[in-house]
């Protein structure tokens, strides 16, 4: 498959990110407000501004751009009867899950309550149970993704590269930039880490939803013409 911008997957990247970028920039009003550095800020006291709160308004429109992925690579796999199209699928419910119920953060806890763990090298003692439950859900799904790969077309497969790529650069502003956030206690530079962390992760899902699209419409125009042949 070659990635392209065919007119509609276009107009979707174009609206998605223009509204991450306002949601950037509420955040950014709600950090200067925290920090008394613009008194235009007052008015984004509220923390549902901050693109970091669970439940906010940044944070909303991204579990929605996930149960976007979740539905159109449903359909795909329906239409397919694609293995790789479900085990994605089933990938980025449960990546919604963990965003919306905070899986990784009370299984942390539970976890370091559990085995024990302690606060070291500038990483709170959940931070290693969070890091177990990650490592054990992400190996999990590499095993299903790597054999539903294996019994995959060639174009399912091209797509799954695609889709890898884009999920370690997810990985990437989700756990280092998180873990980088942990360990830099200078207070002034906690916003621009949390909107490098955040907002990276916002940018690539919208990427992703775009290239889920893009297939989406792919396969349905495909139909269309399939269906157009058989008629004449």
């Amino acid at each position: 498959m070659r990635l392209s911008f065919r007119n509609n997957s276009a107009k979707i990247i174009y609206l998605l990110l223009a509204t991450d970028f306002v949601f950037f920039c509420l955040h950014l009003f709600f950090e200067c407000k925290q920090l008394d550095y613009l008194s235009f800020c007052n008015k984004f006291s509220n923390q549902l501004f901050s693109i970091s709160k669970d439940l906010g308004y940044a944070e909303v429109f991204q579990y929605i751009k996930e149960y976007w992925i979740i539905l159109m690579l449903g359909v795909l796999a329906w239409q397919n009867r694609s293995l790789v199209y479900s085990a994605w699928s089933l990938l980025f419910c449960y990546i919604l899950l963990d965003d919306a119920g905070s899986l990784h953060e009370k299984a942390g806890a539970f976890l370091s309550s559990q085995f024990g763990f302690v606060s070291a090298y500038g990483f709170r003692h959940n931070d290693f149970g969070e890091l177990i439950f990650s490592a054990f859900f992400g190996i999990l799904f590499f095993v299903i993704i790597a054999l539903a790969y294996r019994f995959g077309k060639k174009i399912e497969r091209k797509n799954t590269q695609y889709l890898i790529l884009m999920l370690l650069t997810l990985a990437l502003f989700g756990i280092v930039g998180d873990m980088l956030e942990i360990v830099i206690k200078i207070e002034f530079l906690k916003p621009v880490m949390s909107l490098i962390e955040d907002g990276g992760e916002h940018l690539v899902m919208s990427a992703i939803v775009w290239f889920v699209y893009d297939l989406f419409e792919q396969a349905h125009q495909n139909i269309s013409t399939k269906n157009q042949s058989a008629i004449a």
